[in-house]
């Protein structure tokens, strides 16, 4: 169903707030009275989308119809949490749709972030979160798998809401935190810087170096993000400096990385000066929990402190030795190397913990495992708060990196826009530098956003090719599609008719919880 008629503020670059037919307050206000009354889960091996549908009180039926402005039926989009999408969208029916459907009104998310914005205090989880946990026993099956299914359905409420008021989300998730959409040049604000992460941990240096030049050439991205070590290989070894296993390990990958900076140096160096490509690149290393203690993190990276933009995930994220130790790598480089992580934690208060005791310098919260995009929102803002830098975790090729960008943009309305690095951050946060939109698109056998060569052009898998959707990435920066933004909502791009049609499918209609008695 086409989102109802009305102005249109999607590209507010071509107009001002005084060009609106009606004040957005007004527009609000005539959605208050819808409710969720059904919610439907496509998904394939991959993905897993999630479509709620709120009807006017009253309205007889969820059938779409073609009638002005306010429809009796609104519809929006969102994608759950990735992997075991199908137990995912299982548990958005089973535990999310009961806790939700006839009760959760289209404007009420918007509502509740400011409140808990303007309350402050480190209470990060999404209002979703608050009513699925605080509904039957849902408590008891707190977890990852919950937040990705909570995750799917948050985005689709922001898209419902977006779609219905014309209006791309980045502006809603603005004023819900008390932000002024207008309050920057939407035209020049509309480009967001992106760095590009390598998803291998077995291509050649020499393939590195060629992918990441190309990048750089033909797009300018000049920040990248590249492996060290294997993953989780710090659950093999003891949680002891002296290990004499770990620190041959630790040997090892040091050789790895020497070869992986040089490859790249060399590969720069041949494409500096050329076309778009940056005279300098940034690589940081992603580690995903590949060492088991820090003295071994230090041993990987020995002679290649001063190259590295900063270390992500070095040891097991679910350990307490996850958080930094004070004055890491600062003996030895004269500088806090920047520590990165956050992007496997599913629990607010933990998130709230790791921010206040400034354990992390690069907070990475990812949309599904956090919560969703209100998540997201509520965590980096908290971070940049506190002197930390943020932005989501979104390598994917999906509706992720679209969801960054909006977070991003919404970010830099507020009060915290000027970035951590301007108001008393560590220097190691302040070296992270401005959000950017991370993006799996080195060509290294296990990218998952292929770059179109000469536009620069991407969209998912999933949605029709012909449809307006997607963005594009010129110059580093990333910008969604103008067409798709005029729309409302996030702007991903409707999901194709094949795939529609090979999805399993799946709804749950108010109908069908009212009255029914959950138990374990």
């Amino acid at each position: 169903m086409p989102p109802p008629t009305g102005t249109s503020d999607g590209v507010n670059a071509r107009r001002g707030p005084q060009q609106r037919t009606r004040p957005i307050e007004d527009r609000v206000a005539a959605l208050r009275e819808y409710v969720l009354v059904s919610l439907t889960t496509r998904h394939d091996d991959q993905v897993g989308l999630v479509e709620v549908v709120f009807a006017a009180r009253g309205a007889a039926s969820p059938a779409p119809a073609p009638t002005p402005t306010p429809a009796p039926v609104l519809r929006g989009v969102g994608q759950l949490g990735n992997k075991d999408v199908d137990a995912t969208a299982d548990l958005a029916h089973r535990r999310v749709a009961p806790a939700l459907l006839g009760k959760l009104l289209l404007t009420d998310v918007a509502g509740e972030v400011r409140g808990k914005d303007a309350r402050g205090g480190g209470d990060l989880a999404s209002p979703l979160m608050d009513r699925v946990l605080a509904f039957e026993l849902n408590y008891k099956v707190m977890g990852v798998t919950l937040n990705k299914a909570v995750a799917g359905v948050d985005a689709a409420v922001w898209d419902c809401l977006g779609r219905a008021l014309r209006e791309p989300v980045w502006r809603l998730l603005a004023r819900s935190v008390g932000a002024d959409p207008d309050a920057r040049d939407a035209a020049a604000d509309a480009a967001v810087p992106v760095y590009a992460s390598s998803l291998a941990r077995s291509v050649a240096p020499e393939a590195l170096g060629k992918a990441v030049a190309d990048l750089a050439r033909d797009h300018g991205v000049s920040a990248f993000k590249v492996k060290l070590g294997e993953r989780m290989a710090g659950l093999r070894f003891p949680e002891r400096a002296d290990d004499a296993g770990a620190a041959a390990y630790a040997d090892a990958a040091n050789g790895e990385l020497r070869a992986a900076l040089a490859a790249v140096r060399a590969a720069a160096g041949h494409e500096s000066g050329r076309g778009g490509a940056p005279a300098r690149l940034l690589v940081g290393v992603d580690c995903n929990g590949g060492f088991a203690h820090w003295a071994h993190v230090e041993r990987a990276l020995r002679g290649c402190e001063r190259e590295v933009w900063f270390v992500e995930e070095p040891v097991p994220w679910f350990r307490a030795t996850m958080a930094r130790p004070p004055g890491w790598s600062e003996s030895r480089t004269g500088r806090q190397l920047p520590h990165a992580a956050g992007e496997q934690e599913f629990r607010a208060d933990v998130w709230a913990a790791l921010i206040r005791a400034a354990g992390v310098d690069w907070a990475q919260p990812d949309c599904g495992y956090a919560g969703g995009p209100t998540a997201l929102l509520l965590v980096c803002r908290h971070a940049l708060r506190h002197g930390i830098s943020a932005t989501p975790h979104s390598p994917t090729g999906d509706s992720f990196p679209v969801y960054a960008h909006h977070v991003i943009r919404a970010l830099r309305c507020g009060a915290d826009a000027a970035g951590a690095g301007a108001r008393g951050a560590s220097a190691a946060a302040a070296q992270v530098g401005e959000p950017r939109v991370e993006l799996g698109c080195v060509d290294d056998g296990a990218r998952q956003v292929a770059l179109d060569p000469a536009t620069g052009a991407f969209k998912p898998a999933f949605c029709d090719a012909d449809a307006p959707g997607g963005f594009t990435v010129r110059g580093g920066a990333m910008r969604l599609s103008v067409e798709a933004s005029a729309r409302g909502g996030w702007g991903v791009g409707d999901a194709s008719a094949e795939w529609t049609a090979r999805a399993a499918t799946r709804v749950t209609t108010v109908e069908d919880v009212r009255g029914r008695v959950f138990r374990l």
